[in-house]
């Protein structure tokens, strides 16, 4: 993204440059209303995970959490295939001015997964694994696979590849 300059943007958009800075302040603004749809709805499910999860009773029940989130979530990334592929691209460049948002979406989601993974811990149904590492491998597999998948390549029906993949987790990470 550092390569690419507000000149080369309304070129490609067809704008003057006053255009653009009509609508924003600078590159990393465009970038932040670029990534606002799925951070919301990233932030909303993850959220709604967060207050779900302290009612589980079982493992049965926590995947059911993790389901539901991943249903939530998984339309918005496939509606917003470029978007979540900027998202997934720039999270792991050099940090900079433009990356601002993405780097705050990246903080929220691994501090909200976090606080899953916690929720689970205390209601006794995940292993006493250090909740940000176990939150870490979960959000790296998880960014791995969509970014494989928007990419193209062929893992399969998403909701089957979602399923496996927290059944993986949970059976995992389940207590005892």
């Amino acid at each position: 993204m550092n390569n690419v300059s507000i000149e080369d943007i309304t070129r490609a958009a067809g704008v003057a440059k006053g255009s653009f800075y009509r609508y924003f302040e600078h590159k990393g603004a465009l970038v932040a209303a670029i990534i606002a749809t799925i951070g919301t709805a990233a932030r909303d499910a993850l959220a709604e995970a967060v207050e779900e999860i302290p009612k589980a009773r079982s493992s049965d029940e926590l995947n059911g959490v993790y389901l539901s989130f991943a249903f939530k979530i998984a339309p918005v990334i496939l509606n917003h295939r470029e978007t979540t592929l900027l998202y997934l691209q720039e999270k792991r460049s050099p940090a900079g001015p433009d990356t601002i948002a993405i780097r705050e979406l990246s903080d929220d989601i691994a501090d909200l997964a976090q606080q899953m993974t916690h929720a689970a811990r205390e209601r006794g149904l995940l292993r006493a694994f250090e909740p940000r590492l176990s939150s870490l491998f979960v959000i790296g597999a998880v960014e791995e696979l969509a970014f494989r998948k928007l990419s193209g390549e062929d893992l399969g029906d998403p909701t089957t590849m979602a399923t496996a993949l927290m059944s993986l987790v949970i059976d995992g990470l389940r207590a005892g």
